[in-house]
This record gives C-alpha cells, structure tokens and sequence, in this order.
C-alpha cells in the first residue's frame, strides 16, 4: 500500500502544497535560492525577536554570551512572565538550549520565536535559543562552537536565571537538532558537568550520507536529497564532503552525529520523526544505538506526515498530538 499523506494534514497543506507547486526548485548547491525559498515559506519576518509579538504569559530578553577565547554569540531567553515578578528559589529550575533548523544554511531564531513561545507556555519552562552563525560563510565548526559558547554561557550564569545546572536539555529541530545532538557529544567529550540531561530532538539532520529519500517517499518529502545535499557541503566545505563520501574518511561524531564512534555516555534522548522525512530512517538508526547501549530513549515514528509538518500542517489532529509528546518530553526536566 503506497504511503499518503494523514488526510488531516492533506488539507491542511493544500493550499502551500499548491504555492510551492509554482516555484521552481533550487539548482543542488544553491544556497541563495533555498535561503529566499525559507524565508519566503515563513512569511514576513521582523529582523528583531524583540518586534515579534509574544503571547501573554511569556516574555524575551536578548543576551551576549562573551566568553575568554570565544566568539560573541546572541542568545534569545523565552520565559513564562511571572518568573520576572516571582523570581525562582536558587538553582532550581530546568532550561533547554535550543537550535534553529535551516539545514545549517538558513533561517533563524526570529522565525521560530511563535513556536518557542508556544513551548514556554505548554511547558512553563524557560528556553535559550541561540543565533549561531550559518554555512557556507561561516562552515563547521562556526555554528557548533556558538552552541558549545552558548553553553558554557548559561553554566556561568546559571545563578541570574534560577537555573539547576543538572536540568539543562538540548533542544533542536533538523539542522538544530544534528547540531543538538553534536553539542550533547562535544559536552560529553570535553567532561562538562553536570552534563547534559536530555536532548529532544524533532527529525534531526545527523548523517552526511543521506542523499535520497526512502522507499514509497518521492514527491512526498518536503525537505529533499538535493537540498540535504546542499546543506552538508556548506557546512563541510565541498572538498571534504564529496571525499568523505567517497571513502576518504575526515567526518567526525561532531561533525555528522550519526558516525560518532560510541553514545555511551550521552544524555537520555527523545527522538521523533515523520515517515515521510528523508530524515527517518537515519533518526531510527541513531536511537537504536542507544537502545543498544541501554541509555533511556523515547523514539516516535509518526506516519502521513513529512518534513517540518508543525508549520505546514497547522491544526490537523496529528500534529497536535506529537507536539504534545514533544512537550512532555520537555516537562521531564
């Protein structure tokens, strides 16, 4: 039986379904192309998360993480409203890091303020977005040492924002979710502790090597072979990509999560990820090897949905629900 879309969803998306149709598909390697194709999907976006009107219950403020030895980076705090009349007892509430996706090339945290705040107010908890800097003027390991800075940042100043430096997760989606993941292996590897509680990663861009959708996929993927393609080469550099791909070796866990050489010792994780994502059948590997290591891992495979289906598909019946798995995954902090 071919797969479809949910028929929910189907709806849903027919009419971008119908926009998309009439824009012509990036040339592979056309990183402006996809930049304005993104930008253009998300709509009119203020250049400032500070314009963007938030719901009443959560609040913004901007921050710089300057550390010795580290490029300044911006850091965005979503947080629910009555922590700024009714501050926290010390050291004693969770926090999730986030990272934007955009397939390491695109996007950011602007057009996913409404999403975080709709987080904080499910959650009640506070989340750090970082703006990390993109692929390919700035390729790896650029937008992982923001992640690792912004970090060690929010260790360092735990104390302002009542946080509990053992209840830190690591929140991401697609690119932000591989960078997620390989933020989770650089803290592991470099000893920081407390480490890292648990990582939510929603469909997340981890392996260099996926270049095709899977079986009965096609024309149902909204985020293709040609633009993962695309986004690994600007954030590897071009040469090492395509010799990385040909057996040259030079990619590390780092650098493509999905070829770290062991998980043992990384944070519990929650996975989750469309059928119809060219993402799927890298994401089912990944959380199998830490079945295999016997760390706790909550995986949802979710049928009749495709990349990024929260923005595509709003409203519809499945969407909502995995946004709620996605919440309680956060809640656990």
């Amino acid at each position: 039986m071919p797969l479809t879309y949910d028929s929910e969803f189907a709806s849903a998306f027919a009419p971008i379904a119908a926009q998309l149709a009439t824009i012509p598909k990036p040339a592979i390697h056309d990183v402006e192309s996809r930049r304005a194709l993104l930008n253009s999907f998300f709509g009119a976006v203020p250049s400032s998360v500070c314009s963007i009107p938030l719901p009443n219950g959560v609040s913004h403020t901007s921050h710089t993480a300057t550390l010795p030895n580290h490029t300044p980076v911006t850091i965005h705090r979503f947080f629910p409203t009555a922590l700024s009349t009714s501050p926290p007892a010390p050291s004693s509430l969770p926090a999730l890091l986030h990272l934007h996706g955009g397939g390491l090339i695109s996007i950011s945290v602007a057009h996913l303020a409404p999403t975080l705040a709709s987080y904080v107010l499910a959650s009640g908890i506070q989340i750090f977005s970082v703006e990390y800097r993109l692929a390919p003027e700035h390729p790896y390991p650029a937008a992982l040492d923001d992640a690792h800075t912004a970090l060690l940042w929010l260790h360092a100043e735990a104390g302002q924002f009542g946080l509990d430096t053992s209840r830190l997760g690591l929140l991401g989606e697609s690119a932000g979710g591989g960078l997620a993941a390989a933020l989770a292996i650089r803290a592991r590897d470099t000893g920081l502790a407390p480490g890292v509680k648990k990582q939510v990663l929603v469909y997340p861009m981890l392996d260099y090597r996926t270049r095709e959708a899977g079986n009965g996929i096609g024309e149902l993927a909204f985020w293709t072979g040609e633009d993962n393609v695309t986004g690994w080469s600007a954030y590897l550099g071009r040469g090492r990509y395509e010799g990385a791909l040909m057996g040259e070796g030079g990619v590390t866990g780092e650098m493509s999560p999905a070829v770290v050489r062991s998980v043992e010792g990384l944070p519990a994780l929650y996975i989750e990820c469309p059928q119809l994502d060219i993402y799927c059948k890298e994401n089912v590997a990944y959380a199998a090897r830490f079945v295999e290591a016997g760390i706790e891992v909550e995986v949802h495979i979710v049928p009749g949905l495709p990349h990024g289906f929260e923005a595509l598909g709003k409203g519809a019946e499945s969407v909502e629900r995995v946004q709620e798995w996605r919440v309680r995954a956060m809640r656990s902090l």
